[in-house]
């Protein structure tokens, strides 16, 4: 064996910390941007951010989809406690996930065997978005028995069993397969907890088993003979019917908008020429805090403001950054509009190749 020495040349790219986080902020969309510097101006206390103003069109949901049209006004805030708990305790849940989402992770967390858990997972699967059933049992039973080697019989209690299984589960209600089995289904769930209402509540679940027509008509006479009650009792069940969900599915977010944030808007100018300009009405506001900036100057020498001295630079580091990220961004669009002025004013019949080199 011969050893011997020699000197060999390399290049390499040595990428620091900062540089590599520099990169990571040019990748990242404006929307992933926000989050970041959100977070920045959490741990940071020389950062002052202010997120860019976004206005967003509101989804109305009200009146979609509705089962029975009905003109009903609307209850009192009185009869609609039950309800804005439910509010409470749900809201968060019905904002970030899906109706099927949520009712999953409930049959998981029940207390069966799998091939029970599994018909109820299949009838999850089956609601609609307002968390109705409207297949028949019988017509599922028939779709699914030779596949789970069952007759049609056997296949029809199951999905019966599971059905009564994914009734009580969260949201009140879901699983009916009408209006009245929907809220009928909310007011026995009522029931179990406002012992105070009984008597109100079992009115209730009559008038909203059979008689939502009459409610509809305001026909309060012809509930009063039927019933032998008051006219005042037939108005406090009334109040009842008219807190609950029509469509309990419908306060999940079935179909989340993903908005696009532009970095850059493209707009044609006078002389007919295509030009890009950065978003400013979606630009972040990224400054240092004053306040913080003028103790460290009065302070410059003391230990004691060392951290706070190292918040200051990563705070400045990341302005800087940001306002390169937003230059490059500039930079790399306009250099892509001014080859395919073709393409903007004509279409996609006149887009030129772009080949990174």
């Amino acid at each position: 064996m011969k050893i011997a020495l020699k000197t060999q040349f390399s290049q390499h790219l040595a990428l620091t910390p900062q540089l590599q986080r520099s990169i990571e902020l040019l990748q990242i969309s404006s929307a992933e941007l926000e989050e970041e510097l959100a977070k920045a101006d959490e741990e940071n206390p020389l950062l002052e951010y202010a997120p860019p103003d976004q206005h967003k069109e509101d989804g109305d949901l009200s009146g979609k989809a509705e089962v029975m049209q009905a003109n009903w006004a609307s209850s009192t805030p009185s009869s609609r406690d039950d309800d804005e708990d439910w509010d409470t305790r749900h809201e968060q849940q019905a904002q970030t996930t899906s109706l099927l989402n949520y009712l999953e992770e409930q049959i998981q967390s029940l207390r069966l065997d799998p091939a029970k858990k599994g018909f109820i997972f299949y009838l999850a699967g089956c609601l609609d978005d307002r968390g109705y059933l409207l297949e028949s049992l019988d017509d599922l039973a028939i779709e699914i028995h030779q596949s789970l080697q069952l007759t049609p019989a056997a296949a029809l209690l199951q999905l019966q069993e599971g059905l009564t299984q994914l009734q009580q589960l969260d949201p009140a209600g879901v699983g009916a397969r009408s209006l009245s089995e929907c809220l009928s289904l909310q007011i026995q769930r009522r029931m179990t907890t406002d012992l105070e209402h009984k008597n109100c509540l079992e009115l209730a679940f009559l008038l909203a088993q059979n008689h939502l027509t009459k409610i509809a008509q305001k026909d309060w006479g012809k509930l009063r003979q039927l019933f032998k009650q008051s006219e005042s009792a037939i108005l406090e069940a009334v109040a009842i019917i008219k807190s609950l969900q029509h469509n309990p599915g419908l306060r999940f977010d079935t179909n989340v908008e993903q908005w696009v944030t532009p970095d850059v808007v493209v707009k044609l100018n006078t002389k007919g020429k295509w030009v890009v300009h950065s978003n400013q009405a979606f630009k972040p506001r990224l400054t240092l805090n004053q306040e913080y900036s003028r103790i460290l100057k009065e302070n410059n020498s003391k230990k004691s403001n060392s951290a706070l001295h190292q918040k200051m630079l990563e705070a400045r580091w990341l302005i800087k950054n940001i306002e390169q990220r937003e230059e490059t961004i500039l930079k790399v669009a306009q250099a892509i509009v001014e080859r395919q002025q073709n393409f903007f004013h004509q279409g996609n019949i006149a887009m030129k190749p772009m080949v990174l080199r």
